[in-house]
């Protein structure tokens, strides 16, 4: 891949989701993409990244309700992956891609075929 075909990615994922994206929650959201189902701890392992952080950057990556200044609720977050109880280890949360996100997967992959096709 060339930088200007890089460049058009990153385009592309500031245009479809925010567009000051930080890098570290696109990394995040690659990785959850590629292993679905992972642990927050092993997310954790693999980035180098203390687990408070991968916290944060997970509930940024997700949707949640919060509470306003004045008591009314808010929504927040991109909605592209969701945690869930692991099943088996019930105190760790698995991270899975929401609908939302491997729509915009799909849509990443699509760019950087017509990326590598020209």
């Amino acid at each position: 891949m060339k930088i200007k075909d890089f460049r058009k990615v990153i385009e592309f994922v500031r245009k479809e989701i925010f567009s000051e994206l930080p890098l570290q929650q696109l990394d995040m959201l690659l990785l959850v993409h590629e292993r679905e189902g992972i642990p927050q701890g092993e997310i954790s392992k693999v980035m180098g990244m203390p687990q408070a952080t991968v916290s944060r950057n997970i509930a940024r990556l997700a949707r949640r309700q919060i509470r306003g200044d004045r008591g009314q609720v808010e929504w927040v977050g991109y909605g592209l992956v969701e945690n869930r109880i692991d099943p088996v280890e019930t105190r760790q949360y698995q991270v899975f891609l929401t609908d939302k996100g491997t729509q915009f997967m799909a849509k990443l992959e699509q760019v950087l075929a017509e990326r590598k096709g020209e």
